[in-house]
């Protein structure tokens, strides 16, 4: 007798709960999707240098770039990837050594300067970036350097030495090098190398 009197106390209550949950549960999907928008709009934000400097890139899968087969175009069959595309992809699968870019920065201008803050070398137009966003602008930037015969990956117009600082490796960064590269598109292929170098000066507070 005392279970079903128990029974009819905390049978509406537990409906309670119930519904509670069930009203709750939309509020959790919402949250979540904001903190999922909120780690989409930081995509590119965050100061990490484990693709650009000395070490490994570290990085998963190539950049999508107008030269890379990898980059979902609607194409019957894709276009060849260019020789720094094909390495990079090789490096990231595991079947290449990344550069010493120490030793490669070092062919094209000499050693470092001494009085520069851990120079190292640097990558104007970044070899892969952090996040979608920054992969995005990147590949446009890389399909203008492809179109002008600057190697991005090796070449010494996107070498350069430069501060091992934060801040360097921004989606406004990122941006900022693409608007010069395009405004210089085209001038030519001088113009271009030109437009990079200052880009490398300016932003990243390189030398040459």
């Amino acid at each position: 007798m005392g279970r079903d009197i128990g029974d009819e106390l905390f049978r509406p209550m537990a409906r309670e709960l119930g519904d509670l949950n069930v009203r709750m549960a939309p509020a959790s999907d919402v949250i979540r999707g904001l903190r999922h928008k909120k780690r989409e709009d930081r995509d590119g934000v965050d100061e990490v240098d484990r693709y650009d400097g000395d070490g490994s890139d570290g990085s998963g899968t190539p950049p999508r770039t107008p030269n890379n087969p990898n980059n979902g175009s609607d194409g019957d069959s894709p276009p060849l990837p260019s020789p720094a595309s094909q390495h990079q992809a090789r490096v990231e699968a595991g079947n290449a050594s990344e550069p010493d870019w120490h030793r490669v920065t070092t062919g094209h201008h000499g050693p470092p300067p001494p009085d520069m803050d851990a120079a190292h070398g640097h990558h104007i137009v970044f070899k892969k970036g952090v996040g979608r966003r920054q992969q995005e602008v990147l590949a446009d930037a890389k399909a203008i350097l492809d179109k002008h015969g600057i190697n991005w990956y090796t070449g010494s117009e996107n070498l350069i030495w430069a501060p091992n600082v934060a801040g360097q490796h921004t989606i406004a960064n990122v941006r900022e090098v693409l608007k010069r590269l395009q405004e210089a598109d085209g001038q030519g292929s001088e113009a271009v190398a030109e437009a990079l170098r200052l880009a490398g000066r300016e932003l990243f507070g390189g030398k040459p």
